[in-house]
């Protein structure tokens, strides 16, 4: 009924618009809701679609053909999904990709290991960044990094609990900071560039997973050493990263660094 206003009213063309729908099971939203393949949404609604927010089944038939038909989409925001994201727009393997996309986001979902070449289509746009709760079920998150490392116009990036299956090595240096359950273990809220910039190459540099619960099947991106060096309690010396803390305490019980 409301779009048959807009369109009666014929100010489709003067209005950017928004869709945050959560597809329960089994709908039929084709004909129950509408349909993004019909020849009026396609002339009259499609290229109006700015923000789109899915709820559930994110990539259910009618999810896709809507995605398929914005081609201006600014915003993206994907949650709760009952199936693992691809971020395929066709079965030929062809990405999804909006030239406008500035804000993209993924709470508490599954993904493949398209993630990061689909990050890396967006890189010259992406503003905002939301990463929460992913599973990493093929892949693994430091190619998502070096994507993130590569985005010009990256302003905020919230990222935490990023999982997957592959164990790296493990560290201890800043446990003494940041035990496996403080949110500096893993999670990033970052809100400009120049710290982006520097927690992301500080993962990079030493990439590292742990096992936040013993009962947990997945290993979590470790964030400590990037939140160390952005709270300024880590310094860089002969090659490698120190937690400032310890070397003060080397400091007082020697006299001298000995680390």
């Amino acid at each position: 009924m409301t779009l048959a206003s807009i369109k009666d009213a014929s100010i489709e063309k003067k209005v950017k618009m928004e869709v945050d729908v959560s597809i329960v099971d089994e709908p039929n939203y084709h004909v129950d809701y509408f349909d993004p393949k019909s020849p009026d949404w396609v002339e009259y609604f499609s290229r109006n679609i700015t923000t789109i927010q899915l709820t559930k089944h994110a990539i259910c038939p009618w999810a896709l053909d809507l995605l398929r038909s914005t081609p201006n989409l600014e915003h993206l925001q994907l949650e709760f999904s009952d199936e693992a994201i691809e971020f395929r727009r066709s079965v030929t393997g062809e990405l999804f990709m909006w030239p406008r996309l500035s804000h993209f986001g993924l709470l508490d979902t599954s993904c493949h290991d398209t993630l990061a070449p689909f990050l890396d289509l967006h890189k010259n746009t992406l503003t905002t960044v939301s990463l929460q709760a992913i599973e990493l079920i093929s892949g693994t998150w430091k190619d998502v990094f070096q994507v993130i490392e590569s985005m010009p116009k990256l302003r905020c990036l919230d990222a935490g609990n990023l999982n997957e299956q592959q164990l790296s090595q493990c560290c201890k240096t800043f446990d003494r900071l940041y035990d496996a359950d403080a949110d500096e273990a893993h999670m990033l809220k970052l809100v400009t560039n120049a710290e982006i910039s520097r927690a992301v190459r500080a993962i990079l540099c030493d990439f590292r997973t742990f096992k936040m619960r013993p009962y947990f099947w997945a290993y979590t991106v470790d964030c400590r050493l990037a939140n160390a060096i952005i709270d300024g309690e880590a310094v860089f010396r002969e090659g490698r990263w120190h937690a400032k803390l310890e070397e003060e305490w080397t400091r007082d019980e020697a006299g001298k660094l000995t680390l």
